[in-house]
């Protein structure tokens, strides 16, 4: 039942992918639960009002450069201040594609700007009672993922 997640999910990173970035994402796997790839770095957004959940944009660091140098437009080697201001603005930009496709199911949600964590091989996670959709992606060979965290209940609203 949380397909309408997933299909918003996989039409924003490709929306933006194609239309902002110039660049093709490889989709990969797909999965009612959190992503098992190894991540260093997450970008967390909040959804609130008609919609309780998050959304994480994580990846490894090569996968965290390769994402925020598309969007800056330039190749770069290491994830400096620019670079994580563009990753987070990268998660920005994906949490709000997923939030304007699910606004027609749900009504109006807020969101609240991204939290940067790093360190290498932290997990995401979220209240015991809510679920998680992730998605795989790959960009240029490097593999990033989008968890959405969600409550059981926000799916009733679909119904």
């Amino acid at each position: 039942m949380a397909e309408p997640f997933i299909e918003a999910l996989r039409e924003a990173v490709q929306e933006i992918a194609e239309s902002m970035l110039f660049v093709e994402v490889e989709q990969k796997d797909c999965r009612h639960d959190k992503s098992p790839m190894t991540v260093d770095i997450s970008a967390i957004l909040g959804y609130s009002e008609n919609l309780r959940g998050s959304f994480a944009l994580s990846a490894p660091t090569d996968g965290a450069i390769s994402l925020a140098s598309a969007l800056l437009g330039e190749p770069r080697e290491e994830l400096d201040g620019e670079l994580q201001d563009a990753y987070s603005e990268m998660a920005n930009m994906l949490a709000g594609g997923v939030q304007s496709r699910m606004e027609a199911q749900f009504g109006a949600i807020k969101m609240s700007t991204p939290m940067l964590i790093q360190g290498h091989g932290h997990q995401v996670g979220s209240e015991a009672s809510f679920q998680c959709v992730s998605h795989d992606f790959s960009l240029d060979g490097k593999a990033f993922c989008v968890h959405i965290f969600y409550h059981p209940d926000e799916l009733e609203k679909l119904a």
